[in-house]
């Protein structure tokens, strides 16, 4: 390990806390307009304020309280949608009116953001380049083993030492990398939109299944699976494993001068995953659709899904076929297997 990567990393993670403190004492400052999808509104304009800069500038796991992690859908573990704030969740997206200073502010942020995630990819080098085993060279129920079992664990040993001693083991990675979005002055309306990738599906017979879940941490999960597995008709003889991704929220803008014609305003789409910033004293206009809402009428509209609706091991990501699909699907794996 070069010692010096640990230095720039440190350096960094400063600057970055820097910016991030500096910009949240100036929104705190600032009192203009905010708007916040209706399930995310308290009724009291401060808590919904502070809701908001919880979201807007997070760095650490405890910005945003997790003492009673509770999922609110299994789309969204490991996301700030994915937790409560007492009985609230955090708002998953809105709008934020800031002066020009608080603009300028997050300009200055987002390099320091860029500059940290240079930084920590350094290190994550580092820290892998002795590393000799290839992920090509693994088994299919190796890797299978590492998205199912060890889907947790994403910093190495290694590099938790490297966060140990830069002093940022609490920090997330994936709040200190996102970029905070600042819309730009003209922009009229905002209209969200969700985009869902139903995920990957990988067949997964009922023995590799029975070795997954003897890899468990927990004895009273493998316990649980195991007779669950063991209870399936001999017939069901292949299960699914699906790898959710999560759902990406975007927004699609019109901007321009409200006194021009309709065909001249500009209209784009930007991914956003929180609350949004735009330095004007008047909010845009705003459309909004749940992700629950958005998730019914996707639903309607699908009719090529071959599993259940539900895992039937979450601890494993695992899901029956339907019963029409079972049948296919063990042949499907069969036909694999003989390629081998």
């Amino acid at each position: 390990m070069d010692y010096s990567l640990i230095t720039q990393l440190r350096s960094s993670a400063d600057e970055l806390k820097f910016a991030n403190e500096q910009l949240k004492a100036q929104l705190r400052k600032e009192a203009l307009a905010l708007w916040l999808p209706s399930e995310a509104q308290t009724g009291n304009n401060d808590l919904d304020r502070e809701s908001a800069l919880q979201v807007i500038t997070p760095l650490w796991y405890t910005d945003i309280p997790q003492e009673q992690p509770v999922p609110v859908s299994e789309f969204h573990q490991g996301d700030l949608r994915g937790f409560q704030i007492g009985s609230e969740a955090p708002p998953s997206s809105g709008v934020l009116c800031v002066s020009d200073k608080a603009a300028a502010m997050v300009g200055i942020l987002n390099e320091k953001k860029a500059a940290f995630q240079v930084a920590v990819k350094a290190i994550r080098q580092s820290c892998a380049a002795d590393k000799s085993e290839s992920w090509l060279l693994k088994s299919d129920f190796s890797r299978l083993m590492e998205q199912i079992i060890e889907r947790g664990s994403q910093r190495s040993p290694e590099f938790k030492s490297v966060l140990k001693l830069a002093d940022i083991s609490g920090i997330n990675l994936i709040w200190a990398f996102r970029q905070v979005r600042l819309l730009e002055k003209g922009t009229r309306s905002v209209s969200w939109t969700w985009l869902v990738k139903h995920g990957e599906i990988t067949r997964v017979t009922v023995e590799s299944a029975l070795e997954l879940a003897k890899k468990l941490p927990m004895e009273s999960d493998q316990e649980f699976a195991i007779q669950a597995l063991n209870g399936l008709p001999k017939t069901e003889k292949v299960l699914a494993y699906r790898k959710r991704l999560l759902p990406q929220l975007r927004a699609n803008l019109v901007i321009g001068d409200p006194a021009l014609p309709s065909s001249a305003l500009h209209r784009k789409m930007v991914v956003t995953p929180s609350i949004v910033l735009m330095p004007a004293n008047n909010l845009p206009v705003c459309k909004w659709q749940s992700l629950e809402t958005f998730l019914e009428k996707e639903a309607r509209k699908r009719g090529d899904v071959k599993i259940e609706a539900q895992a039937w091991l979450p601890k494993l990501s695992l899901y029956r076929y339907l019963p029409q699909f079972r049948d296919y699907a063990w042949q499907e794996e069969q036909k694999k297997l003989k390629d081998y």
